[in-house]
């Protein structure tokens, strides 16, 4: 009532909206008891009640478990191709933003630093090498002090496993593991990585994903 949809078609909406996103068995259930995926299925389904032509979603996956983040991102992508919608969504995963997104915007202390399609943005840093070092012992929060322009990836805290992602040449790459067991890190491996939107983040802020 507030969006002011014909009460003709309220019942008809309610039930296509909550079979859409897998809630319409669910339909007399309180919210209060929903899990966290299932509250942000229901978001999106209300913020589909109207009929918009162009959808804002904040960060859509954080907080959510890996099945309900998968049905969130195959939901949009069903929304832009069958719906014909214009999704605007705000995210801090580079990779989900690369699988979604036909045109991304860097936001750095609220102003927008680049902007341009996956591709695009990639070629900034095509002619950089990137390496990816998975290493073991190391405070991440060490790599603030650190020389290099380095990012968490990913961080495994069962078994204190850190993946980094660095921007650095083949003459420095000795140098930048040299410094990480300075640091008492124990270095599993490194390997040579293509371009990715996380090398492009770190190349426009100088920060990691994590500030």
């Amino acid at each position: 009532r507030i969006y002011y949809v014909p009460k003709r078609d309220e019942k008809e909406r309610i039930e296509r909206l909550l079979k859409l996103v897998g809630l319409w068995e669910r339909r007399n259930d309180l919210v209060m008891n929903f899990s966290r995926g299932m509250k942000q299925r229901l978001a999106i389904a209300k913020a589909l009640i109207n009929d918009p032509e162009v959808l804002f979603l904040d960060e859509p996956t954080l907080g959510l478990d890996v099945q309900s983040a998968i049905f969130v991102r195959e939901f949009v992508k069903r929304l832009v191709k069958e719906e014909g919608k214009t999704v605007l969504l705000t995210t801090h995963y580079m990779a989900e933003a690369e699988e979604l997104c036909d045109r991304i915007a860097i936001i750095d202390h609220g102003r927008i630093i680049a902007m341009d399609t996956p591709e695009g943005l990639k070629r900034l840093v095509k002619d950089e090498e990137t390496v990816e070092i998975r290493v073991r012992e190391l405070n991440p929060k060490s790599l603030g002090e650190s020389p290099f322009s380095m990012a968490v990836v990913e961080e495994d805290t069962s078994t204190g496993t850190v993946r980094l992602r660095a921007q650095v040449d083949e003459e420095d790459l000795p140098r930048l593991v040299e410094w990480l067991v300075k640091r008492g890190a124990k270095v599993l491996s490194v390997k040579k990585m293509e371009p990715t939107l996380e090398d492009v983040f770190i190349k426009l802020t100088g920060r990691g994903l994590r500030d």
